[in-house]
């Protein structure tokens, strides 16, 4: 029977009703007596209900403008916390990779404050670190931590060189994502250069919708004399070769991938590994190949620590230059042959 059938038949069924109230179909049907003056919807709510629903308005315009302010900022970590709706909540994994050799006096220390800045930025992690042949106690010193940290040990006793150790580092994490879309991929040196306390700036950037987040380095006095004459020598001869506009500083290591990017370099790459070169060289030949699969490539000014390293630089500056230009040609006359 059609609403309006329904309403004349209860107004003929209790004839002392006066008035009534008709909502649309799928609502409650009212009717209000003479004796009782009509009650609002919110009336009819019970008081613990009410006082629920008042709490729940205050909240929301007391969070309002910070969530406005957030968002002018282009930082979306507030969909992190529980408190969001499932629908937007970000339940974003970052693999935190780790390339060592001979760092024991510092992997660990490294290990213990990358546990202490994910636990504070309330973010889901792992770390995996390539033990590239150690002869020093690095494989102990990991060792005493996968029982307390998300930790995984790879590489063995052969001394392979950094390159390997970032194509085993990108192979694995890449089988080991579910969501190579969501997840991200930050690579770090082991020797407490590279500074934990960066991190929630990289990871927000990535957060907002970049595919790649690289951490530019400003050069300091405290730097050691060949890390600065590199610094300062590399874009020189890398400058031909190279074109990433958005990025003054390539040949850092901190830095995070999108996964799925990674994934459509490794199967560009087929059995090949996704880089060729060492050292710095590496790190810039990494960033060229994935640009070309990364919609957005951003950067943040940071301050590497060099001055908590117990160790001497490893970095030779004129022979390394050298190596970056080869590697520079090499990579131009590649990407002349596949386009």
């Amino acid at each position: 029977m059609p609403v309006e059938g329904v309403a004349h038949a209860e107004m003929m069924i209790s004839p002392s009703t006066e008035r009534c109230r008709m909502m649309t179909p799928g609502f409650v049907v009212q009717f209000c007596s003479t004796k009782y003056q009509r009650l609002a919807a919110h009336e009819a709510v019970p008081q613990a209900a009410k006082q629920k629903r008042s709490k729940q308005l205050r909240e929301q315009q007391s969070v309002r403008p910070c969530i406005t302010s957030l968002l002018a900022r282009r930082d979306f970590s507030f969909l992190a916390y529980a408190g969001a709706p499932d629908r937007f909540q970000r339940t974003f994994l970052l693999y935190i990779c780790v390339p060592a050799y001979n760092e024991a006096p510092t992997v660990g220390l490294l290990l213990w404050r990358l546990r202490s800045v994910m636990q504070e930025f309330a973010r889901e992690y792992e770390i995996l670190v390539y033990n590239d042949g150690s002869t020093d106690a690095t494989a102990e010193t990991l060792a005493t931590y996968t029982e307390v940290l998300p930790l995984t040990v790879l590489g063995g006793s052969r001394h392979l060189g950094y390159a390997r150790a970032l194509d085993e580092l990108v192979r694995a994490v890449s089988k080991r994502t579910r969501y190579p879309r969501r997840d991200g991929l930050l690579t770090m040196q082991a020797d407490f250069t590279d500074r934990p306390e960066d991190l929630p700036d990289l990871i927000r950037r990535f957060e907002g919708g970049a595919d790649v987040v690289v951490a530019e380095r400003e050069v300091s006095s405290s730097w050691p004399s060949p890390v600065r004459l590199l610094r300062r020598v590399a874009p020189l001869v890398t400058r031909p070769f190279v074109d990433l506009p958005s990025v003054k500083d390539p040949f850092g290591t901190l830095r995070i991938y999108r996964i799925s990017a990674l994934r459509d370099l490794l199967k560009a790459a087929g059995d090949e590994p996704i880089v060729h070169s060492d050292g710095w060289s590496a790190n810039v030949e990494l960033l060229v190949r994935v640009s070309r699969y990364a919609r957005r490539i951003e950067s943040i000014a940071i301050n590497p620590r060099y001055e908590l390293r117990p160790r001497a630089s490893r970095v030779r500056p004129w022979r390394h230059a050298l190596a970056m230009y080869r590697s520079g040609r090499a990579l131009r006359a590649a990407q002349t042959v596949t386009s």
